[in-house]
């Protein structure tokens, strides 16, 4: 939908947004369909849904420079993603509690974050996502300004999320939440 809302606008306005570096962000899926190809692939099927997901993600980034959004808009939206972040980041905590509450509601793990992809590494790596974008919404100018859930939610988020990082012992979750606290 968001692909087809890019689309519209660079037909509407017949205005072309393109990144300053347009060319190598578009040779990165070819360089990626290239190496599958030459490395080979046991399950062809997977590479197939993973290459379509890199390379519709790219297509989404770019149809999002289309629409040109304000930067009131962009904050905005980066709270909203936030606030399901830190959903994620409760169903972590929940699982890693001794006694298992939401029983019915929520995946069963045996006291390990596993989040709702039931995959330690990849609920570290979105923890550390978490991270990255509590961090960058509260040094924004307009972080003064926000009334107190808004500034609730990023200091809650931010806590929980670091926490998920440190106690998942992932190695990649951690070195990621590093390199974005860097």
């Amino acid at each position: 939908m968001l692909v087809g809302t890019g689309l519209f606008a660079l037909i509407s306005t017949k205005t072309w947004v393109i990144p300053q570096y347009f060319l190598m962000i578009g040779i990165w899926p070819l360089l990626i369909i290239f190496g599958g190809f030459v490395s080979g692939m046991e399950r062809p099927g997977e590479w197939v849904v993973r290459l379509g997901v890199l390379i519709g993600g790219v297509f989404l980034w770019f149809s999002l420079l289309q629409l040109q959004f304000k930067r009131r808009d962009v904050d905005s939206m980066l709270y909203l993603l936030l606030a399901g972040f830190l959903l994620h980041a409760v169903v972590g905590l929940v699982q890693s509690l001794p006694e298992p509450i939401l029983r019915g509601w929520l995946p069963i793990s045996n006291n390990t974050m596993l989040g709702m992809f039931q995959q330690p590494n990849l609920q570290a790596s979105l923890m550390s996502t978490t991270v990255a974008v509590a961090l960058y919404l509260a040094v924004t100018p307009g972080f003064v300004g926000q009334h107190w859930p808004m500034k609730t939610l990023v200091f809650l988020t931010l806590a929980l999320a670091s926490f998920e990082v440190v106690a998942s012992g992932s190695r990649v979750g951690l070195l990621s939440a590093l390199l974005v606290v860097l």
